[in-house]
């Protein structure tokens, strides 16, 4: 993918990350960034919600990969059972 001349990226995934790390450049303390709304990244709240999501995700992807293993070995199981008459 190619990035447009602004600089900006034109995916909205990649916008939105452009978007949420525009203020990491200026530190400023995070509760007085919370506090007081200077701070150009992400609130306290923000980022444990990212983090709690990110915590679900990995969860989930664990439980697909479970589930897709499972499937996997009764669909052989089913191929291996003698057909019925």
């Amino acid at each position: 993918m190619s990035t447009p001349p602004s600089g900006q990226r034109s995916d909205p995934f990649h916008r939105e990350q452009d978007r949420l790390h525009a203020g990491d450049a200026a530190p400023v303390g995070a509760a007085d960034g919370d506090r007081y709304g200077r701070r150009g990244g992400l609130t306290s709240e923000d980022q444990a919600r990212i983090k709690e999501l990110e915590r679900e995700n990995r969860e989930l992807r664990r439980v697909n990969e479970i589930l897709r293993k499972a499937s996997a070995f009764f669909a052989q199981a089913e191929l291996d059972r003698p057909p019925k008459r």
